[in-house]
C-alpha cells in the first residue's frame, strides 16, 4: 500500500511540474492595458519589454474560500488571489497595478514552459 501511495505522489508531482497555465490579464484601473502571465507550480513569469521576469512562489495563505499565493524575486512581489478550486479566473496585484485574469491555455510539457501566448 505504501508503494502505491509513493508512486501516486511522484506521478502527481511530475504532472504538476509539467503544466504551465497562461492567463490573459486586463488592468483593473482602465481596462486598456493587458499582460500575459504564465504560472506553474512554483513560479510566475511575464515579459516586460523583451525581458522575461520570473517570480518564485514564496507562500500560500487561505482566507474565506480564497487562496492567496505570493510570488517574488529580489525586487518585485505579486499576490495572486483565486477562489479555492477555481484556477480559471484569478486576480493579480503588486499593490501598484491590479489585473483581472482569465485562463487562456495550459501548456503540458517543458518545451513551452516560458512560452507566452500571443
Amino acid at each position: 500500500m505504501k508503494k502505491i501511495l509513493v508512486i501516486f505522489t511522484v506521478s502527481f508531482l511530475t504532472l504538476l511540474n509539467a503544466q504551465t497555465i497562461a492567463y490573459k490579464c486586463v488592468d483593473t484601473s482602465d481596462s486598456q492595458y493587458w499582460q500575459y502571465f504564465n504560472i506553474d507550480y512554483n513560479s510566475l513569469h511575464f515579459k516586460e519589454g523583451k525581458t522575461m521576469i520570473i517570480l518564485y512562489h514564496r507562500k500560500t495563505a487561505h482566507k474565506q474560500g480564497k487562496s492567496i499565493h505570493t510570488f517574488s524575486n529580489n525586487s518585485i512581489t505579486f499576490y495572486v488571489t483565486q477562489k479555492s478550486h477555481d484556477f480559471t479566473k484569478i486576480y493579480v496585484t503588486d499593490e501598484k497595478y491590479s489585473y483581472n485574469c482569465q485562463m487562456k491555455e495550459i501548456f503540458s510539457d517543458f518545451t513551452n514552459k516560458y512560452a507566452l501566448t500571443n
